[in-house]
């Protein structure tokens, strides 16, 4: 099913009193603001949540968080460039890369740039907070490469959107209300909640952020 934005407080911390704290360096903004609320609920400080390379890298030297959590895209530089200057820089700070399902070439190169983890998009909350948990107290704990393997010979059906549905929900997945998005296309607000409503019966969802997660993980959207 892949990661679902439910409240998962049945996965608390242990150990400490004290909350790790984590940097969250996520685009697009809807996977962020859904993984910020996750691992928030979860028992993570969140120290800063950023679609931007620079201020995730600025931020987590200057913080130094217990884990840093790092889609491979992010501008205005890649997301393993962060890797590498934060690795390269504090050895001892954790960073996990979350990756697009069947990218082995991801998988592979951000472990080389200096993850100790990695995540699939599709993996389930409950694995990616164990993955967290064990980086934030410093353990490898990478994506097992069969499972990403595997996803490479049987890859997810794709969804066939039309292209200005495509550019709709990708100003959603930016977190662009229906107005902004209507001044952005120079379409009316009509018109965008009609390719919005079409989006979501062809990918058999009901919200934006259910839209943008299904999109992710069947390549229409890249993270």
């Amino acid at each position: 099913m892949g990661m679902q934005f439910i409240d998962h407080t049945q996965f608390p911390m242990s150990g400490t009193a004290l909350s790790p704290t984590i940097v969250l360096a996520i685009a697009p903004v809807l996977l962020r603001d859904g993984l910020h609320h996750l691992v928030s609920s979860a028992g993570f400080a969140v120290v800063t949540s950023t679609g931007d390379g620079a201020l995730a890298t600025t931020s987590a030297l200057a913080r130094g968080p217990d884990v840093v959590f790092v889609t491979v895209t992010l501008p205005p530089y890649g997301g393993l460039d962060v890797i590498t200057s934060i690795s390269h820089t504090r050895s001892n700070l954790s960073v996990v890369a979350l990756i697009d399902t069947g990218s082995l070439t991801d998988y592979e190169r951000a472990l080389r740039a200096g993850a100790i983890s990695c995540v699939l998009l599709d993996d389930p909350f409950d694995h990616c907070l164990h993955v967290l948990q064990r980086a934030a107290n410093g353990d490898a704990h990478a994506t097992r490469k069969s499972k990403i393997q595997v996803s490479l010979r049987s890859p997810i059906p794709t969804t066939t959107l039309s292209r200005r549905e495509e550019q709709v929900l990708n100003l959603v997945s930016r977190g662009r209300t229906v107005t902004q998005i209507a001044t952005d296309l120079v379409i009316s607000p009509k018109t965008v909640k009609h390719h919005l409503t079409a989006v979501y019966s062809k990918l058999g969802v009901h919200n934006r952020t259910d839209a943008v997660m299904t999109a992710l993980r069947q390549g229409i959207l890249r993270i």
